[in-house]
């Protein structure tokens, strides 16, 4: 298990998708689980599963995509997050 915590919060996007993709392709070699925590869009999109948090406690779990289409919280959180 490999645990990151904002990693790329300082990055520039270009820097930002190489590192990610960097790391999935690292945790599909070696069979890896990582957990990133993240408030930035990329990794989410990048993730297998996002695990939304709301109220201090899991809402769902799923993967980016279904959340966006799924989940009006998550949702809204994305609008505010992305100008």
């Amino acid at each position: 298990l490999l645990l990151l915590d904002e990693i790329t919060s300082a990055l520039d996007p270009k820097s930002e998708l190489a590192i990610l993709r960097a790391l999935k392709e690292r945790s599909m070699k070696n069979n890896q689980i990582i957990l990133c925590i993240s408030h930035r869009v990329a990794p989410l999109e990048m993730a297998d599963q996002v695990i939304f948090f709301a109220n201090g406690q899991i809402n769902e779990k799923a993967p980016h995509q279904k959340l966006v289409e799924t989940n009006d919280a998550y949702r809204k959180l994305l609008t505010e997050v992305i100008p």
